[in-house]
């Protein structure tokens, strides 16, 4: 794991990145990160790659059951962008954060120090194979902490559709509790579950439609 303190010490980029010399949230201390994450890209194991494809999804703390996500070729894309989306967060805030890259360069956590349980950022990097199916249903859970896994591929979209169905009509038959939270789901169209403590959501994406073109 790495973490590194960001602080907002300057308003305004430096002219010259010589004179950056600490994580002050301008371009070039964000590239100093980036640099330090990638430059030992050549761990990666790249027969172990070839082929897969890698999934961002994205929530912040003011829209549990709305993540953003966005698929690359490349892990190396996957987590620029992760970290281009950290320093966005932190530079709306005009706080001092933390950002912190987790899970072999997997996972980035982004935090402000005023407030680092109500405002947050977070980004899971999943690798998936496209040949399985592009379609995927990706759950999450938002509140009680945020997790992302991939719980089904499909080649056509009809099938998500249904397994969805079937995972959904599985967690109320085998979770109490579930049935009261959620008096007027729809099972036909909806995607979170209200669990009493957070929201669970079983999000179905194309990944054609999510995929980056990356240079």
């Amino acid at each position: 794991m790495k973490k590194y303190l960001v602080k907002k010490t300057k308003t305004e980029d430096y002219e010259d990145k010589d004179l950056c010399d600490h994580y002050c949230g301008c371009k070039y201390s964000t590239e100093r990160i980036n640099d330090e994450i990638h430059k030992d890209s050549r761990k990666i194991d790249k027969k172990k790659t070839q082929g897969m494809k890698y999934l961002v999804c994205t929530l912040n703390d003011e829209e549990y059951a709305r993540p953003h996500f966005s698929v690359h070729s490349k892990l190396e894309d996957a987590l620029k962008e992760a970290l281009d989306a950290a320093n966005e967060f932190l530079l709306a805030s005009e706080e001092n954060g933390t950002i912190e890259i987790k899970n072999s360069r997997t996972r980035v956590e982004t935090t402000i120090q005023s407030c680092p349980e109500s405002d947050f950022l977070v980004s899971e990097i999943l690798p998936f194979d496209p040949e399985k199916g592009k379609n995927l249903i990706i759950w999450h859970h938002a509140y009680d902490g945020v997790d992302f896994d991939i719980r089904y591929q499909a080649h056509d979209r009809y099938d998500c559709l249904e397994k969805r169905k079937e995972m959904i009509r599985k967690a109320f038959a085998e979770r109490e509790g579930l049935t009261e939270y959620n008096e007027n789901f729809d099972i036909e169209e909806d995607s979170c579950i209200d669990t009493g403590d957070e929201w669970e959501v079983f999000s179905i994406e194309n990944a054609d439609a999510l995929e980056k073109m990356d240079v």
